[in-house]
């Protein structure tokens, strides 16, 4: 069997994906396997059974690749190419995406990795040194390059939490709070008193709008600041109610628009959200809380906000390339008090693939290209909670 055929099979079986497909017939295994593999009880030498050394790599077969001193219990192998596709798969990487390769083994699955991200964005680290100096294929050097990313010593320390992940963003709510004051004082009168407007985009008359949160009986907007489109809801009869982090800003929008019959709170939306026993037909969100909120942690208190058949839908700039989760962001510019908060940037397949994992049925996210061509588009979501 060829690697050909063996990737035709993966793709038909599903363990393939259609993203990893060109990089995984690119990158043949017996690029990165070394020149000795044990298999059936018996080390194979490149040198001495090509043909045989050569059947194997194009298997889908595990293959050791270094045993345990005195026993035949291996401690490194080549992992079966099932293995790897599935893994690279559920993995749900997006370009400019950063992945650490913990064990590189033979090196394959940080090849893989650096041939679909580029080697800048991945790095790959191996504790046995006799591994580190074995990651070159006999095949490598007349048909690929071996491993393009950084090895062993080379890589950079990951500050992990406890449960050995990434440490989260440390949120000072009070210290944000401040901040989201000052930009409410700020504002200038004329835009309170300007009429309701309701806007997903950055841009005036472009784009869609009210129509992507359905037919709201009840609606809420997290991070509603000026309350403009709050008060396009009202005016259709929705209810609607409203929450902000920020004192001043929940003062000035409850003396404009109070009146048309908004609700507003004063709060933070985690604390808020998971607070209230209240329901709604549609959660909304532009360039507000979701912006600013780490959606592991909000995701779900939404999900369980929402009504059977409930709507999620948010909008804001779309990530920077190579720029994602959370963003650090300082107010004012770069001298006086420090006030600072987190911004969280995804890709769209990224956003969706969150939602998903949320308790949210189906959800679907993109950029909206900008009236003028090659200025910054807007970044629009939409999830929908199982009507059951």
């Amino acid at each position: 069997m060829t690697w050909d055929e063996l990737a035709d099979r993966l793709r038909e079986s599903g363990a393939l994906s259609a993203d990893w497909e060109e990089t995984f017939r690119a990158l043949p295994r017996d690029r990165f396997t070394p020149a000795r593999i044990h298999h059936g009880g018996e080390w194979i030498d490149f040198e001495t059974s090509p043909a045989r050394w050569s059947e194997l790599a194009a298997s889908d077969l595990p293959l050791a690749t270094q045993l345990y001193e005195g026993t035949e219990t291996p401690s490194s192998s080549s992992s079966m190419p099932t293995v790897v596709a599935t893994m690279l798969r559920h993995l749900d990487v997006a370009d400019g995406m950063r992945v650490l390769d913990v064990g590189t083994g033979t090196g394959w699955t940080a090849g893989l990795l650096s041939h679909r991200l580029g080697p800048d964005n991945v790095v790959t680290i191996e504790v046995d040194p006799k591994l580190r100096a074995t990651t070159r294929s006999p095949t490598a050097t007349d048909r690929a390059p071996g491993c393009l990313c950084p090895l062993g010593a080379e890589a950079p320390p990951l500050q992990l939490s406890p449960k050995g992940s990434p440490l989260p963003a440390q949120h000072n709510i009070e210290s944000e709070r401040e901040l989201w004051d000052t930009y409410a004082s700020g504002i200038k009168d004329n835009v309170f008193d300007a009429g309701p407007v309701f806007r997903w985009t950055q841009y005036a008359d472009h784009g869609p709008g009210p129509e992507l949160l359905g037919a709201p009986t009840s609606a809420l907007e997290i991070g509603c600041g000026t309350g403009r489109a709050m008060a396009t809801l009202a005016e259709q009869g929705v209810k609607v109610t409203g929450v902000d982090l920020s004192p001043v800003m929940v003062d000035k929008v409850a003396e404009r628009w109070g009146p048309s019959g908004v609700q507003i709170h004063c709060a933070e939306v985690l604390d808020y959200l998971s607070g209230t026993d209240e329901t709604w037909d549609a959660i909304y969100s532009m360039f507000g809380a979701v912006w600013f909120t780490d959606p592991l942690k909000l995701f779900p208190l939404i999900a369980a906000r929402l009504n059977p058949g409930g709507v999620l839908v948010f909008s804001q700039p779309p990530a920077i390339p190579g720029a994602y989760g959370p963003q650090g962001m300082y107010k004012g510019g770069f001298a006086g008090r420090a006030l600072y908060t987190y911004r969280y940037s995804y890709t769209p397949r990224r956003w969706a693939s969150l939602l998903l994992r949320s308790g949210f049925e189906s959800a679907e996210a993109g950029v909206l290209d900008a009236p003028t061509e090659g200025h910054i588009g807007t970044l629009i979501v939409a999830a929908r909670t199982s009507t059951a």
